[in-house]
Parts: C-alpha cells; structure tokens; sequence
C-alpha cells in the first residue's frame, strides 16, 4: 500500500511521518526519489499535448548537502524561503534569477531523469500513457543506479501529492519491482509529498519535469537554455532522459 508521509529533519537524520502518526527513520542505504509530471496522460491540453514523469533522486546521506541546503539558499538569495517555488510561475524571472537556477542544476551532482510521451506517438495495443512513462522513469533511474554503482537496499520514491495523479501512480508503480541482476529483490516504498509543503526535493522534481516538458514540446534538433542546464552541460553518468514521439525514442546525447 502506498502511503501518504511529509519530510521532516531531526539532526542529521530523515523520518518520514505517515497519515496515521506513523514514523520510520530513513537509513543511509535509502535511494531518495523525488518524481513530478508534466501535461496530461489523455493529451487533452492541445497546448501541452504529452505526458511526462522526471525528478531527481539522491542517497539518503547526501540529501542534505546535495539537495535541501543548496536549494534552501538559492531561494533563500534568489527568491522567496516562505513560498513554494514552481516553475510554472516564473513567468518573468530576472537574469540573476536565471543564471542561479542554471548554476544550481549545472552544479549539482544529484542525478537527475525524464520521460515523455507525446500524442504522435505509437503506443503499445493495452498500455496507455502513464503506465508506459511510468515503466520508462523507472529504467532511467535503474540505469542511473548501475551507471553510477549505487546499491541502495531500499527505493523510497516521493510522488508530488495530487488527488488524480496519486491514484495513478498507486495503480501502476504498485506493479514494478526492482531487482539486482543476481535476481535478489529491492524494496520500495512510496509516498506523497504536498507542494505546499515546500520540501526541496519536490521543487527540484518540479523544474525538471518542466524543463524536461518544455524541451519536448519544441523537439530536440536545438536546446533550451534551461534543457542545457540541466540535462545537456554536465556530467552525463548523472542524467537521464527520454522522449517517445512517433515510436522514436531520443536522448541528448544523440544530437549534442
């Protein structure tokens, strides 16, 4: 069952507080996931016509140093501590307001990861969009586990809350399973987090889906400034992305 928890810091450590009172203290061996979307999984927005499902993800130890405290003082310099931060609502940011965000996400080594699906595509007979990007995140972040040889004991994934997208992600992220290649099974545990709540996890997943989207609608013949910052100009053992439009499946590092 997947439950509902917010984030909350005591010391060094991370506890997880469920809707009925419940707490668990992560451990060190916890991988992190923070996961957002981008458009609607029926492409009803003919201005957004795709779907997609990204975020970033970090072992439990380096949450702090690499996620929460950084991000705290960028908006703490940059923009409002108090407020969450959405992406969607910098309509007009100023340069200094770019260039911090684009330093954060070309700075940063948490790993970060995309898909999309867009409506031109082909989807397998039986599989609508969200089970399809859904299975898709998961291979990026699998790959970027390998990739980077982490061996978490747990996958502790923290969907942003919505009414309709949490209903979903129950549905279908309740029937992945995570193994390692000697076949030995790795947990999972999975919860929402409420935007509002302003948890920096969630506003990082937040840009990145954004980001990710936004690139996708325009294709990938050229780059966002912001697509670069964060998915392009780094070390590329720490992204992952992926764009399914009619049947093609595309990655950055095919057109830099």
């Amino acid at each position: 069952m997947l439950l509902s928890w917010r984030i909350h810091y005591l010391k060094t450590e991370i506890t997880i507080t469920t809707e009925n009172g419940e707490q668990e203290i992560l451990v060190s061996s916890d991988l992190l996931v923070f996961i957002d979307e981008t458009g609607e999984e029926k492409f009803s927005d003919n201005n957004n016509p795709l779907f997609g499902l990204g975020g970033c993800a970090v072992m439990e130890p380096m949450y702090s140093q690499e996620i929460r405290l950084p991000w705290n003082r960028l908006k703490e310099k940059h923009f409002d501590i108090e407020k969450a931060l959405h992406a969607a609502d910098l309509y007009q940011p100023s340069v200094e307001q770019v260039r911090s965000l684009a330093s954060f996400f070309k700075e940063g080594s948490f790993l970060r990861f995309a898909s999309i699906v867009t409506e031109k595509a082909e989807l397998p007979p039986l599989f609508n969009p969200f089970q399809i990007v859904a299975y898709s995140v998961c291979k990026r972040i699998v790959d970027l586990v390998n990739i980077n040889d982490l061996r978490p004991s747990r996958f502790v994934f923290l969907f942003e809350h919505s009414d309709r997208g949490n209903k979903l992600a129950r549905r279908y992220f309740d029937t992945i399973s995570f193994k390692y290649e000697s076949g030995i099974p790795v947990p999972f545990k999975a919860g929402f987090v409420k935007k509002a709540n302003r948890e920096p996890g969630v506003e990082i997943a937040d840009f990145i889906i954004h980001t990710a989207g936004a690139q996708s609608r325009v294709g990938l013949s050229t780059y966002r400034k912001d697509f670069r910052a964060t998915f392009v100009d780094i070390d590329r053992s720490l992204m992952s992305f992926f764009l399914i439009d009619q049947t093609v499946k595309y990655t950055p590092a095919e057109n830099s």
